[in-house]
């Protein structure tokens, strides 16, 4: 998160790189993709803001944006019933809101991801929630 830390602190170049992508996406139509099936174009779209999100809910200047891309992410995901992507953006959503402190929405991403690992049968990922979950639930005992 310090630039000053970091070997290799490339926020600037990373966020003009996604930018680009971002307003090439925004002119595309299915016709510029190769053999393209109905919610390519959306699909990109919600890979972009989950990208930018992520990229951007791990520098303390711009949080707010990372939510609003992580949250964007996570509504795309949902329309699409892209289940698998919806988790990873609760998941990240989840650590935007560690890292600020704001534990009851942490909690709140946690319950959402958690959801989604039982009802789509992500069995490899249960684990890892669960693992969080007792994490979360010793520090509520702990303070």
């Amino acid at each position: 998160n310090d630039a000053a830390e970091s070997r290799y602190a490339d926020y600037k170049h990373a966020q003009k790189y996604y930018a680009l992508e971002r307003e090439v996406i925004d002119t595309m139509t299915l016709d510029d993709i190769e053999d393209p099936q109905e919610h390519d174009i959306k699909r990109l779209v919600q890979s972009s803001n989950f990208n930018l999100g992520v990229m951007e809910s791990k520098v303390h200047m711009t949080y707010s944006d990372g939510e609003a891309n992580l949250k964007r992410a996570i509504t795309l995901a949902q329309e699409l019933q892209d289940y698998a992507s919806e988790k990873s953006a609760w998941w990240e959503l989840g650590n935007l809101y560690k890292r600020i402190q704001q534990y009851d929405l942490v909690k709140e991403c946690q319950k959402r991801e958690y959801q989604l690992v039982i009802q789509h049968e992500f069995t490899e990922d249960q684990l890892l929630c669960f693992e969080e979950k007792s994490k979360r639930d010793l520090s509520v005992w702990i303070e």
